[in-house]
């Protein structure tokens, strides 16, 4: 263990982490540069659509006053992962425990921020975006999907937009012997996405178990529990990651013979542009218990 290089680690850690990660790369991450640390907040504008009036010659314009309704994008998540690997465990097993361990944190943190980012997407969408319970099939994707996209059109998304849908394995699996469903080996390799296996309608179709699935405690008693899918283009969502690489390390114990492997993900994700994104509420068969 005296070989070890902290560094070299937390390096490889974070070097995997969006890789590990649906929702991330679905997100705009352009303003991460602007993100310092936990309460961190930047102002993103929104520009006001402007008005076309008719032009007279020889008649004064008089221009309208322009405004930004800015978009606010803080950082309020904050997950960690902490674990010690026994000296004597290490020494005697084959593997490299430290290698081991320091992934399955990174993808530990990875799969709770991709969690939040999905729930953030559905639950941030506009409401007129919102399909209401459904239960995917093959008979009925094509008039879903094509409703997600003339929801999103009357809301002014580009047709030629990079739209996308994430879907559980099990949503996929209902939808998969639709005539309308393009599978990924028939598409083009170099266009598609992390986590994407197929097309319809415009959308990639992504797969992810951590599509939000609304808690039965929460709902009113009687009332359908849904899950969220969203669906939209890419980019509505921006996500802002604020952890430095040296917050992922592996440090030697210092009262006992171990090593402390832990990690801290700050970080912040919001829908800044709402009327772009969408959900569908599928039906989970299951009902609210709240009361």
């Amino acid at each position: 263990m005296n070989d070890f290089i902290p560094e070299i680690w937390a390096g490889e850690v974070l070097a995997d982490f969006p890789k590990s990660t649906v929702g991330y790369n679905l997100c705009s991450t352009e303003y991460e540069g602007q993100i310092k640390g936990l309460g961190s907040k930047i102002h993103i504008p929104s520009a006001q659509k402007m008005t076309v009036e008719a032009y007279t010659a020889g008649v004064d314009i008089t221009p309208e006053a322009l405004g930004s309704n800015d978009v606010e994008l803080e950082i309020t998540e904050a997950d960690s992962i902490s674990g010690v690997i026994d000296a004597t465990k290490q020494a005697v097993s084959p593997y490299g425990l430290t290698g081991i361990y320091s992934n399955q944190g990174s993808l530990a943190l990875a799969e709770s921020s991709d969690k939040k980012i999905l729930k953030a997407m559905a639950t941030g969408a506009h409401s007129d975006n919102t399909i209401d319970t459904v239960t995917l099939a093959p008979g009925n994707v094509f008039t879903t999907m094509e409703e997600c996209a003339t929801r999103l059109s009357e809301k002014s998304v580009p047709a030629q937009a990079d739209k996308f849908i994430v879907m559980t394995p099990r949503d996929i699996q209902n939808i998969r012997k639709s005539t309308d469903y393009i599978p990924a080996k028939d598409l083009d390799p170099q266009t598609l996405v992390t986590g994407q296996v197929g097309m319809i309608y415009g959308f990639r179709i992504l797969e992810s178990m951590n599509v939000h699935t609304q808690l039965i405690a929460e709902i009113p008693d009687g009332d359908p529990v849904h899950r969220l899918i969203p669906y939209g283009m890419v980019g509505a969502t921006a996500f802002a990651n604020a952890i430095p690489a040296d917050l992922i390390t592996a440090d030697k114990m210092e009262k006992q013979y171990g090593l402390l492997i832990k990690g801290l993900h700050m970080y912040g994700m919001k829908v800044v542009r709402p009327e772009a994104m969408g959900v569908i509420k599928v039906d989970t068969g299951e009902v609210g218990t709240a009361v």
